[in-house]
């Protein structure tokens, strides 16, 4: 998992000061009021962190697409932390889909709960295609629907659209504003996953790791209530990786993390 500060220091860019009052950035700004006032959430993810950090390719720079408030960069500061509009919290401002990065010259790219939000999700892999460098990885988290996260998410705010056509997205596409669907992972990775693979021939299948069932929906998330201590949160976590992934118990799984690596 090389990755220097200071070569992501290279990739860096100032940016213009962030649009106070966007919708975007409350949310953002709500989001960590949530993290600093909840150790099992924090607890939760960083231990999905160290699932994420675990399958980086041995390259640098680690791009992070999507970083939200800055919550992964807090965990593991090597990465370079990017958004689509300038955020106290990112580095450089991305579109994830126009990937403003030469060719082969990227070691990792990053992305948690951002592809569901992205209209037109194919490109981003396109994009990874050509930015990554030889052995480079792509590391995605995502939802995932299985027979538990779908009673679970039937309390989440976002859509989800099994019927969507992933492939073809018609022109323009939706406004990624307030974009979602959080089938995005199972059509790509696990329903279509020959066709998606047919679309991105330079990138191969690294691996598929279902998890997560009970601690998160316990943690509440980023809403205002826990129904667990943060110091429970890793055993927990623990216990659900190991039944979901030994007893083969997928159909338990909130979450997929799919890496997929640049051919040489």
């Amino acid at each position: 998992m090389a990755c220097t500060c200071t070569e992501n220091r290279s990739f860096a860019e100032a940016l213009p000061a962030p649009a106070s009052g966007h919708p975007y950035l409350d949310r953002l700004r709500r989001h960590r009021r949530m993290w600093d006032s909840k150790p099992a959430v924090r607890a939760q993810y960083r231990y999905w962190y160290r699932l994420v950090t675990a399958q980086l390719a041995n390259l640098s720079p680690s791009i992070e697409l999507g970083c939200g408030c800055g919550n992964f960069k807090g965990c593991y500061p090597e990465v370079l932390a990017t958004d689509a509009m300038p955020t106290p919290w990112c580095d450089r401002v991305v579109d994830a889909c126009h990937m403003n990065f030469e060719d082969d010259s990227v070691g990792n790219l990053v992305m948690f709960d951002v592809l569901h939000h992205i209209p037109e999700p194919l490109r981003v892999f396109e994009e990874a295609s050509r930015v990554l460098r030889p052995s480079g990885r792509i590391v995605v988290v995502e939802p995932l629907l299985t027979a538990w996260s779908r009673i679970v998410y039937r309390f989440h705010h976002e859509s989800i659209d099994e019927t969507s056509d992933l492939f073809n997205v018609p022109a323009p596409p939706p406004s990624s504003a307030d974009y979602a669907n959080a089938a995005t992972a199972t059509l790509f990775f696990h329903r279509h996953r020959e066709a998606f693979l047919q679309h991105v021939p330079r990138l191969r299948w690294v691996s598929d790791q279902a998890f997560s069932c009970l601690a998160y929906p316990l943690t509440g998330g980023f809403r205002p209530f826990c129904l667990i201590p943060a110091c429970a949160v890793n055993a927990l976590s623990r216990a659900e990786g190991f039944v979901i992934s030994r007893w083969r118990c997928r159909f338990l799984a909130l979450r997929t993390l799919i890496v997929l690596e640049k051919r040489e």
